[in-house]
């Protein structure tokens, strides 16, 4: 029986929104997402569990573009199940540093 939904834990520090999709969904690919804002705009990365090239989302615009964005990406190309509504993706707050790590 497919997963449809999971309770992904949620950390912040420092702006940096940090969301642990590997601990709520381990036979999966994605490993965490990775959310903040700058004033060049907001950006997003996905890590993957197993190795390989993180996805990244920079400098978009408007909030609404990248979450939509990353939405697509999570659940038709990596086929992680949907974020239950105790875990969504939330708009980050302004980063005081460029450098996300």
């Amino acid at each position: 029986m497919p997963t449809t939904c999971i309770t992904v834990r949620r950390s912040i520090e420092d702006g940096l929104y940090t969301y642990y999709v590997g601990e709520a969904y381990s036979p999966g690919q994605v490993y965490k997402v990775f959310l903040w804002r700058t004033l060049d705009g907001y950006f997003g990365e996905i890590t993957l569990q197993r190795g390989g090239e993180s996805i990244r989302f920079d400098g978009y615009n408007h909030w609404g573009i990248l979450k939509n964005d990353l939405m697509i990406c999570l659940h038709k190309e990596l086929q992680c199940p949907e974020f239950d509504e105790d875990s969504p993706l939330r708009p980050p707050l302004f980063r005081q540093y460029q450098d996300f790590r």
